[in-house]
């Protein structure tokens, strides 16, 4: 659907799932407002990122829990 046809819903259900497919196409679930579920550009990049701000992105965990890596589900590296 388009994004004004997805503005046209009246009364969307929480976790009502649509695909746009103009302006910024992709997969939206409805959560009191429309949220992107495929990833956009403030997001990670698998092919890197410029310019990222270290005050505001970072790569790690947000709690006292450790930092696990894996390669093909094993264990390859760990920071605590």
């Amino acid at each position: 659907m388009t994004l004004s046809q997805r503005n046209l819903i009246g009364a969307p259900a929480v976790g009502l799932l649509i695909f746009q497919t103009d302006n910024t196409p992709g997969f939206y679930y409805y959560n009191g407002g429309w949220k992107p579920v495929t990833p956009g550009t403030s997001w990670w990049s698998l092919t890197g990122n410029s310019g990222p701000d270290s005050s505001k992105n970072f790569l790690g965990t947000k709690d006292a829990h450790p930092l696990v890596f894996r390669v093909n589900n094993q264990k390859s590296g760990y920071i605590d």
